[in-house]
């Protein structure tokens, strides 16, 4: 009879995102055929995920300051001097002289093409900062989608206070918010530990989880 096995998916990002835990994984794994619980192991993985990060930022307070400097201004150029103006690209040949019929005639992108454009910017912003501090592991990333989430929370409640907006403009900051939240971060996670790959220098946070 073959023994139970952990979630894949979960053991993956065990060992991607806190590499040299062995016994770590080893015990969860044991663990986990004992009391056969998928949500128990999830917890497990993620604890040591999101401990092995905040221990890191902890630790490494200035790089991490400067892994959210770095993410922030990649993403504004991106955003600012390629996407705005792809985005806009009808308007951009217009106004130098290059193909007015575009513009003349309607024809720029839909308004919903701003959506994969905040994905794509997101995660390039998040694929640079995983990229340029890989030896610190996944705990940069977080530190910028951490600060990827205040900073969209913190311009949405600006631009409403600072800007009062008529009931059907509230709504649009609304989903602005939403959309940013629900692409942007998720975009973000995902470009930074697509690129962190394995840290030069693991943690051992094996002592520090309660296995019980």
């Amino acid at each position: 009879m073959n023994a139970v096995q952990p979630p894949k998916l979960a053991t993956v990002l065990l060992r991607r995102l806190v590499p040299g835990n062995t016994a770590l994984a080893g015990d969860l794994a044991e663990e986990f055929r004992r009391r056969r619980s998928r949500p128990w192991y999830w917890r497990q993985v993620i604890g040591a995920i999101v401990f092995d990060a905040f221990r890191e930022i902890r630790d490494h307070k200035l790089v991490a300051i400067r892994a959210i400097a770095l993410g922030f201004i990649c993403v504004e150029l991106l955003f600012r001097y390629v996407v705005y103006d792809a985005l806009h690209y009808d308007e951009w040949l217009f106004t130098r002289g290059l193909v007015k019929w575009f513009y003349l005639n309607g024809y720029g992108l839909p308004q919903w093409a701003m959506m994969p454009a905040i994905a794509v910017v997101s995660a390039a912003g998040g694929w640079i900062v995983g990229r340029t501090h890989r030896r610190y592991g996944s705990s940069m990333v977080f530190a910028f989608a951490l600060f990827v989430t205040v900073y969209i929370f913190g311009l949405g409640f600006w631009r409403l206070t600072f800007f009062p907006l008529p009931s059907q403009r509230f709504y649009a900051v609304f989903n602005w918010v939403s959309w940013m939240l629900l692409l942007g971060l998720p975009s973000a996670l995902i470009g930074g530990l697509w690129a962190v790959g394995t840290k030069s220098a693991p943690t051992h946070i094996y002592h520090r989880l309660n296995l019980r």
